[in-house]
This record gives structure tokens, C-alpha cells and sequence, in this order.
């Protein structure tokens, strides 16, 4: 029989196996909020496994929450660990939570880390072409037919061709989706997307001092 110090030091421990399933959105908000009530009290432990960026998100906005992320890269039968301090923007981003804890490339995150990228650089968009090949991060540089801004459409050459410009991939990708053309379209692709972050990802967690926040950015 347990003593009244042993009953004391007993914990409850809840857990919820994916409880955002058919649920919308905004229900599986309502519902983290009710498991967090719950959370507070210090007599119990709350585990969440989840496939929700919804829930994950609202989670990791809590420094208290202990994020684990298991994934299996590659089609293999090995899983591999990652925890949301690999983000990179300087607050808290749905694109970049399902980046990495759902490994989904999407074109909105690109365009959040060419963003920071051009705000923390403090320069234009070919700028930070500029500084991503002058640094070595980019890798290779790619054929990126040039685009009118102000007309939406290519620009021409004396010689009748059109202009082919030596771009970085990000450039090529951002580019492609500001200025939409079927001679640029290989740059919208999955692949490109996230070779396309994984250089900007690579740049900015390699540069801390330089992409770090300054005072008034938001954490």
C-alpha cells in the first residue's frame, strides 16, 4: 500500500496518439489548447505524437514543450532524430515547421529565407545572388533566361535570341515564381525548390553572426 509521500510523488502520464485525426484545423487548435490545460498541472505529464504542423507549431511556441522529431530518410528502415532548434527564420514560422518536421519544400518557405536573406544582407535580389556565389554556398550556377519586370516578358537581344543570365539556384527559383515563364519552369520544380532551400538554410546556419536578430526583429 502506498504511503501518502509515496501518492505524492506518483505522476500521471497522459498520451495522445495523433489526436488532430479528422479534425480541422481550427478544432485541432481547440483541442491542443484543452491538452495544455491539462499539461499545467504539475501532478501529470502530457505526450503528444502527432503529423499535425498545426499542432506542432503551437507546441514549439512553448519553450516548457520538449519537441522530438523522428524521421526516416531516404526510404530507409533507420529513423533519425532532429529537434525544431534547426530552424533558421527569427520567429516562428508553419512553413518552416513543416519543413523540417515534415520535410515538405514549400515555394512559401523559399520565399521567407530569400526574404531574411535580402533584409539581413541589407540588398537587392541580384545582391544576394551575388553574395551567395561569391561566398560558395550556391554550388553551380544555372541558365536563367532574363525577364522584363515591367513588361513581363523576356528581354531581346540584338541578335534576335533571348538573354541567358548565370544565376544562382535560389535566384533561379525566386525569380521563376515572381516572374512565371514556361522557359524558366524547371526551376519550380519539387527538386529545385529544395535544393534551393538547403543552400539558403546552409548559408544562413553558417553565417550566425551576420543573419543573427538585431534589435526590434521579432524572436
Amino acid at each position: 500500500m502506498l504511503t501518502d509521500i509515496q501518492q505524492k510523488q506518483q505522476q500521471i502520464i497522459f498520451a495522445f496518439e495523433e489526436p488532430e485525426t479528422h479534425l480541422h484545423p481550427s478544432a485541432q487548435l481547440e483541442m491542443y489548447e484543452t491538452i495544455k490545460a491539462l499539461s499545467e498541472n504539475l501532478d501529470y505529464q502530457v505526450i503528444i505524437t502527432t503529423h499535425s504542423p498545426y499542432i506542432v507549431k503551437e507546441l514549439a511556441n512553448d519553450p516548457n514543450n520538449k519537441i522530438i522529431i523522428v524521421k526516416r530518410e531516404g526510404g530507409s528502415d533507420e529513423s533519425t532524430i532532429c529537434k525544431l532548434k534547426e530552424k533558421v527564420l527569427p520567429y516562428l514560422s508553419m512553413n518552416e515547421v513543416n519543413y523540417i518536421a515534415f520535410d515538405e519544400p514549400s515555394i512559401e518557405y523559399h520565399i521567407e529565407l530569400f526574404g531574411i536573406m535580402q533584409q539581413k544582407l541589407n540588398t537587392s535580389i541580384a545582391g544576394v545572388d551575388k553574395w551567395l556565389s561569391n561566398n560558395k554556398f550556391a554550388g553551380k550556377v544555372f541558365n536563367y533566361y532574363a525577364v522584363d519586370s515591367k513588361k513581363g516578358c523576356l528581354v531581346s537581344m540584338k541578335n534576335g535570341k533571348y538573354r541567358q543570365d548565370l544565376m544562382t539556384l535560389p535566384y533561379c527559383v525566386r525569380n521563376q515564381v515572381d516572374h512565371p515563364h514556361d522557359y524558366n519552369i524547371q526551376y519550380g520544380s519539387r527538386k529545385m525548390i529544395e535544393e534551393s532551400i538547403e543552400i539558403m538554410r546552409n548559408a544562413i546556419i553558417s553565417n550566425p553572426t551576420l543573419f543573427k536578430n538585431k534589435k526590434g526583429d521579432s524572436d
